[in-house]
Parts: structure tokens; sequence; C-alpha cells
């Protein structure tokens, strides 16, 4: 790290000192990739930054074919078992098939894919660092990886205390209320609560 440090510190003092002289950005730019070893650190990052975006999509490719495969595995089990009779339970000498009532939605594991996303998300906060470190840069275009800053699309901030004319607000049922009233046995025209099952497979 403290080599890093010492690198930015030159690659700002530099460009400090040649936009003071009155150089344009295309010289500080090139002054800094023949003088310091910023670029150097800034090739690296922006490869790594591909390599995990490239990664991480991979990941998740994965992990959807593996639970698409799963879901055909499971109605076919899901069949067996109806084809078997109206059982909701049945034990075999591998594994214990079973309905479980209101299951969360099964997920395929993509922590691999999420450290990657991560890990890209803070290489790219890094990246912008040193855009800033170099100077007045909205583009930079390197060997391997053009680098640029793009406008996002506007996003839209109310403050907390904002009035707003009712033509402007929606109404949203509250579904943990909604819930607990069905519950406790409060009569509600138009709700209800509803159970699904889904088949389980547990190993021994």
């Amino acid at each position: 790290m403290a080599d890093f440090n010492a690198v930015t510190a030159r690659a700002y003092a530099l460009q400090e000192q040649l936009r003071a002289e009155g150089y344009e950005d295309d010289v500080v730019t090139a002054a800094i990739e023949s003088e310091t070893d910023l670029f150097r650190v800034f090739d690296r990052v922006a490869e790594r930054i591909d390599q995990d975006n490239r990664s991480a999509v991979i990941a998740r490719e994965r992990a959807k074919r593996l639970e698409n495969r799963a879901d055909r595995n499971t109605e076919f089990l899901d069949f067996l078992m109806r084809t078997i009779g109206n059982q909701t339970k049945t034990e075999r000498p591998t594994a214990t098939v079973f309905y479980q009532t209101n299951p969360a939605k099964r997920e395929i594991a993509r922590e691999r894919a999420k450290r990657l996303e991560a890990r890209a998300d803070r290489n790219t906060e890094f990246l912008d660092y040193l855009m800033r470190t170099i100077g007045n840069q909205t583009k930079i275009e390197r060997p391997t990886a053009t680098v640029f800053y793009q406008t996002n699309p506007a996003k839209l901030e109310i403050d907390p205390d904002t009035r707003l004319a009712d033509s402007l607000l929606t109404v949203v049922p509250d579904k943990p209320a909604i819930i607990k009233a069905l519950k406790a046995g409060e009569d509600l025209p138009g709700c209800r609560l509803t159970q699904s099952r889904s088949l389980r497979v547990k190993t021994l």
C-alpha cells in the first residue's frame, strides 16, 4: 500500500504542477504515463474488473442451469409421487421426499457470482479514484480497455417533508398488516390467505 500511495501521490503532484504551468489535459496525461507507474496500476485494475464481470456472468449462468435442472427433477418426482397415490411424504433408503407448505422460493447458491460482482464494484470505485487522480478526464483509451464516464438516467429524489398532489400519489396495500388481520380472524372482502405446497427432497 505504501508503494501505491507513493505512486498516486507522485501522479497527483505532477498533474497539479503541470496544470499550474498551463499545460493541457493531453500533455498532463502523457506526463503521468511516462513519469509514474499510475497507468500500470490503472491497466491492471481495468483488466480485473473485466475478468470479474465475465466470470460473474458465467457463474450466474451455471447457477441458472443447475436451478432449471433441479426444477425439472423436482417436477418428475412430483409426478412419481402422484403416480404412487395421494402421498405427502415418502421415505426411501437414500432420501425422504415430502411436501412442505408455504416454502420459501428455492434459491441456488450464487455466492461466487456475488463475490465477483462485489469485487468488480470495489475495483470500479478504485478506478474512478485513479481517473480523478489523473485529472479532468472523461475517457481514457488503453491497450486493453477503454474507461469512460457514462451519464446515467435521471434519478428522482423526493425530500421526506415534500407534499405532493393526490394525482401524483398511489396507495399500496400494506400486505403484512392485511395478513396479520386475516390471521386474527378479521373479514376483509377481496383478501384471503392461500397456501401452496412444493416437493422437497431430504437426503440421508
